[in-house]
């Protein structure tokens, strides 16, 4: 349910990942990142795809956003979902998400700096606010030191400025409402670039009526497999209507794999994610925005986010295997998994231990063997575009996936990096 996570952080191993890095550490240079901001500015190419007809399955993150970017690049795009934009049986619900550029793969760090670039602008001409420069703060133990090493190396690759590392006593200083016990070292990420947080629910509906607005229609609906027939492609809708047209996408997270048992479901596992506000103290503002930074305990298997505005202080506990069908399981969260929350609050944020339980959120991941994503054709399907294995870190990356996508649908060149990373595993 959100961008981070402590058992493997998603996209932040470096198996198999030697090319990427060399890639990414490449398109990296400073020259390269700086042209990301104006890029933003840009459609994808004036009015290429006129003439296409496009369906696009799954309004979340990764949907939503190659929506938009279709339409802005001219083409008749129609966007489907189950449930609507939002809705909270998606992973791109709840209060927030995290983009931040501390991957170890600096290819990941790039496509973050692409999405902040696109997010800052659209957020200009909406005139709206949906990101805070929260920053970030990860502290682990000393058997971690080797990934916040290659954390900070990528941050350097890429350009970050206001990167901190600091000792145990150095935290203790500056976060003294966090009890350090046993930790070793941390890693401060400054607010931009660096890490902010994205008010989630929020962007995904407004990114779907940037969608309405620049042309494109929504469409309420369960799409089943698509049908392809020569240069066209149809998606069936579960109410009988048919709609056509030249490509098809689907970006529909956890229901990839229902939709797609033997493409996608073989190579995904669909796991429940918990998470929890639980409220400040009255008066207390030191676990709150601008005071406090969005968090990581690297190795606790915790993460979470500060208040805002009175929502309660997020804390998200990690792993958690149990499945989900996300049709029709219930969103209520597990008994155990609210009082583990508690029992970590009670150990890292003494003061926030018996503080009470203001709400709870249930979603879903998607997780690949890699945690790489799944952008790909369908195999038996030249017309089928398949966006998938969202593996807990999709939403901060939506803005330069739906870009990408756009790409390669309207003039067949997307980014070679994003296409040899995102290949539809063997």
């Amino acid at each position: 349910m959100n961008n981070m996570s402590n058992e493997k952080m998603p996209g932040r191993s470096l198996e198999r990942r030697e090319l990427l890095i060399a890639a990414g550490a490449a398109l990296g240079a400073a020259g390269i990142l700086a042209s990301g901001a104006r890029a933003a500015q840009k459609s994808v190419a004036p009015r290429t795809g006129s003439e296409l007809k496009i369906i696009v399955v799954g309004a979340g993150a990764m949907g939503g956003w190659t929506a938009l970017a279709l339409a802005e690049g001219g083409a008749d795009v129609t966007l489907i979902d189950a449930y609507g934009p939002g809705n909270l049986r998606a992973a791109s619900s709840d209060q927030s998400r995290l983009i931040r550029t501390s991957y170890e793969n600096p290819l990941y760090a790039r496509m973050a700096l692409d999405a902040y670039a696109r997010i800052m602008d659209w957020q200009k001409r909406w005139g709206e606010t949906l990101m805070l420069p929260t920053g970030e703060i990860t502290f682990s133990k000393a058997d971690r030191a080797p990934e916040i090493d290659q954390l900070e190396r990528t941050l350097s690759i890429v350009g970050i400025a206001g990167v901190e590392r600091l000792s145990a006593r150095d935290l203790r200083r500056r976060w003294p409402q966090i009890n350090f016990d046993g930790i070793d070292i941390g890693l401060i990420t400054s607010g931009g670039t660096g890490a902010s947080t994205l008010f989630a629910e929020r962007l995904t509906r407004r990114v779907a009526q940037a969608f309405r607005d620049t042309g494109g229609q929504v469409v309420l609906g369960q799409a089943l497999k698509p049908v392809q027939a020569g240069s066209s492609v149809t998606v069936a809708l579960a109410s009988g209507e048919k709609l056509s047209g030249d490509f098809a996408v689907y970006a529909c997270g956890a229901w990839m794999a229902k939709l797609f048992p033997d493409v996608i479901g073989r190579h995904v596992r669909v796991e429940r994610r918990d998470v929890f506000y639980f409220g400040t103290p009255p008066g207390d503002a030191r676990f709150s925005y601008p005071q406090f930074p969005a968090w990581d305990a690297l190795g606790d298997n915790f993460y979470g986010f500060p208040d805002f505005e009175g929502g309660g202080f997020k804390i998200a506990p990690f792993p958690d295997t149990n499945s989900i069908d996300p049709d029709s399981d219930d969103r209520r969260p597990n008994d155990y998994m609210v009082e583990r929350a508690r029992a970590f609050l009670r150990r890292r944020f003494p003061a926030l231990g018996d503080q009470p339980l203001l709400n709870a959120r249930v979603c879903q991941v998607a997780y690949t063997k890699s945690n790489d994503f799944i952008i790909d054709r369908h195999p038996e399907l030249e017309k089928v575009w398949l966006i998938g294995g969202d593996s807990g870190h999709a939403f901060k990356h939506g803005p330069a996936i739906g870009h990408d996508m756009a790409r390669r649908i309207l003039t067949g060149a997307g980014d070679p990096a994003y296409a040899s990373a995102f290949r539809m595993p063997a």
